[in-house]
């Protein structure tokens, strides 16, 4: 997936293919309201990176809500889309 060559090359089909897949995953971070922060750092754990727990007042995910999640971004190829750097 390529965000930033597919607008400059004027590809308006590719580039709004691209923006519909960016619009699931942040459809699939909202999944649990109020949570947003918690499904951040979650997103960030399953690549391997831990960011730790959300501070007070902030719930992180329950177990439960952490194996629905990941489960729902690896259904729209979370690790296809994700940044490599």
């Amino acid at each position: 997936m390529n965000v930033y060559t597919d607008p400059r090359l004027l590809d308006m089909a590719g580039a709004l293919a691209l923006q519909s897949r960016a619009v699931t995953l942040v459809q699939a971070m909202h999944m649990f309201p109020g949570q947003g922060l918690a499904c951040s750092k979650a997103s960030m754990k399953l690549l391997g990176l831990d960011c730790g727990p959300v501070r007070t007042p902030l719930r992180n995910l329950t177990e439960k809500q952490f194996a629905a999640y990941a489960a729902r971004l690896e259904s729209i190829g979370f690790r296809e889309f994700r940044c490599r750097v």
